[in-house]
């Protein structure tokens, strides 16, 4: 093999070896939450760190009629319209006062015109807790 050769072969072999090197597994693996659905779901990460936080639904709601009252949750309100005297609400039902939250324990507060609530409560990942204020 003459030397133009040679170079030209080692050439060849460089550009492989970086072509190889690039598409094979040179990839940063990156840590986060992988489990989609969750509400910090990270699609570039390859290893799941345990982070994940997932939601779930509270419903305040009144079984009996009274004047309007104003929940606050979480540096959020809602308001409860209605009342549902002989079913549960279902979760998101109209009248009620609706949140969506990470899963958790919170404190709640909330007055109408002649009532004063004040409590905890906890939310649980991919379910739906009833508050009944009376």
């Amino acid at each position: 093999m003459n030397m133009k050769n040679g170079i030209r072969t080692l050439v060849l072999a460089t550009i492989a070896l970086v072509y190889f090197v690039s598409i094979s597994g040179c990839q940063k693996e990156e840590m986060g939450c992988t489990q989609y659905g969750a509400i910090n779901y990270n699609s570039r990460a390859t290893i799941d760190n345990g982070t994940c936080q997932f939601t779930g639904k509270a419903v305040f709601w009144f079984d009996s009629p009274r004047d309007y009252a104003t929940v606050y949750l979480n540096n959020s309100q809602s308001y409860i319209m209605q009342y549902y005297p002989s079913t549960l609400p279902s979760c998101g039902s109209n009248g009620c006062a609706n949140f969506t939250l990470p899963a958790g324990t919170y404190t709640y507060h909330a007055e109408s015109a002649v009532s004063i609530w004040d409590g905890s409560m906890t939310v649980y990942a991919g379910e739906c807790s009833l508050i009944l204020l009376n």
